[in-house]
């Protein structure tokens, strides 16, 4: 496990500094100056050789308490574990926008989240950690996709609404006419799927007469009900397509006893 530990040499980085402002909305370090405002320029150390053009974020992770004053962090794209003092870390996991390391820093001498004096010392740290992978350029977070892309385009549409379930038709109901209601109200095209791993054929019809009457006051919604009958039809598709029976057997079913919700979300 590779261990990355940095500590700002000058200054408290958890002391505010009385000189330091807050940056007005809007401002950041790519900005032209403004009085007041700490800019992008005014953080890199003198000596150079901090790279100012790749803009980074914090990479997705999973953070675990490790001692006293120390953070471990599960690195999700790099797949990787890091140590960091959790001081450090909490100016990492607030790094949520693509900018340049001495943006970030100016942003965190701005806010006054940092003292001035620690902003060179930070500078570093964080293109440290840039090369341990705790933060993450778009290129490493989005493989082939380069820069984010821009507010004003519009979302990937969410075509179809599933819902695994088991023996519980009175909260099927609820929850599905909920969705039904909520997509008539905002004129929103959207499927809606129902799968059930119910325990008895009474308890799977009720399932099914359930999802019909949340489905009465939409009747122009495409909806889909997979119970048992529908998972064997699925699954003589799958073996007719040339996958093993048992592998879609298992897939489907489970090993047919006890919770199966990791087979239900597979069908």
């Amino acid at each position: 496990m590779a261990d990355a530990r940095c500590d700002i040499a000058a200054g408290d980085p958890l002391g505010r500094h009385p000189g330091c402002r807050p940056v007005p909305q809007g401002v950041d370090g790519r900005s032209d100056p403004v009085p007041g405002v700490v800019t992008a320029a005014a953080v890199i150390p003198a000596d150079g050789g901090v790279p100012g053009d790749r803009r980074v974020r914090c990479s997705p992770l999973i953070r675990f308490p490790f001692g006293e004053t120390d953070d471990l962090l599960y690195l999700l794209v790099p797949k990787r574990s890091v140590v960091l003092p959790r001081r450090i870390f909490r100016f990492v996991q607030s790094l949520t926008e693509f900018r340049t390391v001495p943006e970030h820093v100016a942003r965190l001498v701005g806010s006054g989240a940092i003292n001035s004096e620690a902003a060179g010392a930070l500078v570093r740290q964080l293109c440290d950690l840039t090369a341990e992978g705790v933060l993450l350029g778009a290129d490493r977070l989005s493989p082939g996709r380069g820069e984010p892309p821009e507010r004003d385009q519009a979302p990937p549409r969410i075509e179809t609404l599933c819902t695994p379930t088991r023996d519980r038709p009175r909260e099927l109901e609820r929850s599905l006419s909920g969705y039904a209601h909520n997509l008539h109200a905002w004129r929103r095209r959207c499927s809606l799927a129902v799968f059930a791993d119910c325990t008895t054929e009474a308890s799977e019809r009720a399932c099914r007469e359930a999802a019909r009457r949340a489905y009465d006051g939409a009747p122009y919604l495409e909806r889909c009900f997979a119970g048992q009958r529908e998972r064997l039809a699925f699954a003589e598709a799958l073996t007719k397509q040339g996958l093993p029976e048992g592998a879609a057997r298992f897939a489907l079913f489970g090993l047919g006893w006890g919770w199966r919700l990791g087979a239900n979300r597979n069908a």
